[in-house]
């Protein structure tokens, strides 16, 4: 039986040292084909395969089997990055287009992405088949929103299904924290959010916003309960009862979703742009002061609290368990202080001060060669163990 002894840290001060631990560098065979099975393809999941293919690019072949949402942010140049074959709409038609696949599919590892798709994949494959990575990408036990029957409910079929699955592969250390909880004998490795070349020159091109009478706050995010509209607009309301002045700030949010939780949200006035393809939404960060995030869960560190930190925006993040290891400065408890911070941060000096801590961030963060060894290490570990499986060891 292998396990892989991750023990979560109280503080993690360094992303690139967390990977070396968890991750030691091995190589897979090559060529690898990897199939891709998700249940909601856009936003984070795409950007983070579209950064697979990236670091890869010369050692793997991807294929995706996905659903796309209507609406979902997504580039249109992303469906053929890989292979994109659609997924129909429905649950029942899902898991029959999934068991096809799964059964007759060629590809050397199989990597099921977010609670659906891993529901199906790791029920779908048959004695035999190919080794299962599985990326919870939030597990469903930690939406706040779920009663607790509920949650313990999705905690305990995630427990069952851990059986059958190579290996949990996360996002962040509260993730595989998590993971590892859940299924001590399934190894769990972290693959880190990286940004490829081509994002990382966009950002940094990207201009200092031009001064205006106003701050202008913003996130970027999908428009769902998990990232905590209300507690967003509380913000906004704890800013104009400290300043009257109506204009203080001005409040965006990049993204789209929900369309009920959309009205609410320009019912407070804030600014919703919508769903944008993902270089226009990294453009909306030149006309930012600062970037806030509200999510009331998350699996690691969001892509878009990356983008922000290399586009040098200060960044202003409600205090959860997958914020750990970020800088204090970022880190805020509750609206009432997301609102004193920002109010804070309306003088430049304290602005250029936040962009020096961000800086620092954003030298700890994790590269693509740090992804790319992770990603070895993932499927290198899904093999060796599938093989160990036919052999009865």
């Amino acid at each position: 039986m292998e396990t892989n002894n991750f023990m979560e840290s109280e503080e993690l001060n360094s992303p690139r040292e967390t990977q070396r631990t968890v991750l030691p560098p091995t190589e897979p065979p090559q060529p690898l084909s990897v199939l891709h099975i998700v249940e909601s393809f856009g936003a984070g999941v795409a950007a983070a395969l579209e950064s697979y293919r990236e670091v890869s690019r010369n050692s793997w072949s991807h294929e995706i089997l996905g659903f796309r949402r209507v609406g979902a942010q997504i580039d249109v140049d992303s469906e053929p990055l890989a292979g994109f074959t659609r997924l129909p709409g429905g649950k029942i038609a899902q898991l029959i287009a999934i068991r096809r696949r799964v059964t007759t599919t060629h590809a050397d590892v199989i990597h099921a992405h977010s609670s659906w798709a891993g529901f199906f994949t790791r029920v779908a494959r048959k004695r035999g088949g190919p080794p299962i990575v599985y990326s919870p990408h939030c597990f469903a036990f930690e939406r706040t929103t779920s009663t607790r029957i509920s949650r313990a409910v999705y905690r305990q079929i995630e427990r069952q299904l851990g059986r059958r699955t190579e290996v949990f592969a996360t996002v962040g250390q509260h993730e595989a924290a998590r993971a590892q909880r859940l299924c001590p004998s399934t190894p769990t490795t972290v693959i880190p959010h990286a940004l490829s070349v081509e994002v990382l020159d966009a950002l940094r091109s990207l201009p200092r916003p031009t001064p205006t009478k106003s701050l202008r706050a913003a996130t970027v995010a999908r428009i769902a309960r998990q990232k905590d509209i209300d507690y967003f607009i509380a913000v906004k309301q704890h800013v104009e009862l400290l300043v009257p002045e109506a204009n203080s700030i001005e409040f965006t949010w990049i993204g789209g979703g929900d369309r009920r939780l959309t009205s609410r949200l320009t019912a407070a006035g804030v600014v919703v742009t919508g769903w944008l393809p993902r270089r226009q939404a990294l453009q909306q960060l030149a006309h930012v002061d600062v970037y806030l995030h509200s999510a009331a869960w998350e699996a690691g560190w969001p892509l878009s609290l990356l983008e922000a930190a290399h586009a040098r925006r200060p960044i202003v993040c409600r205090r959860i368990h997958a914020s750990r290891g970020l800088p204090a400065s970022f880190l805020v408890d509750g609206p009432a202080a997301m609102a004193q911070r920002l109010l804070v941060l309306a003088d430049p000096e304290a602005r250029d001060d936040a962009i020096a801590e961000v800086d620092r961030f954003v030298e700890r963060c994790a590269s693509p060669a740090d992804q790319a060894t992770a990603l070895n290490t993932t499927y290198s570990t899904a093999l060796r163990r599938a093989a160990a499986r036919r052999s009865g060891r």
